[in-house]
């Protein structure tokens, strides 16, 4: 009678843990975008010219990359993810199509 009771609950409990499990892993992996305003005058994709911005902010001046949407580099948090990834691209060539590169103009 015992046996019967144990294993599905054995189950069950297995089942509820593998969900909870791959729920959070899920979580963990989702990526969040956030603005990165240009503080520098140097190299616009140098990852280390660029500061937590609440909101795209242009000032008026000459065509230069003011504020990108980019996700924080997991290897370097505090600055956004540039090197390597279609972004850097677009900074490059000062191209707003993505909606990820703001320019001064």
């Amino acid at each position: 009678m015992k046996k019967k009771f144990i294993m599905p609950m054995i189950a069950v409990a297995a089942i509820s843990g593998a969900v909870l499990f791959s729920a959070f892993k899920a979580e963990g992996n989702a990526s969040s975008l956030q603005y990165w305003e240009y503080s520098g005058n140097n190299v616009a994709t140098d990852q280390m010219e660029y500061q937590p911005a609440s909101a795209p902010s242009c000032a008026a001046g000459s065509q230069v990359v003011c504020t990108i949407l980019a996700e924080e580099d997991p290897n370097n948090p505090g600055f956004p993810l540039i090197a390597g990834t279609a972004l850097e691209s677009r900074i490059q060539n000062k191209d707003e199509s993505n909606s990820d590169v703001f320019v001064r103009n």
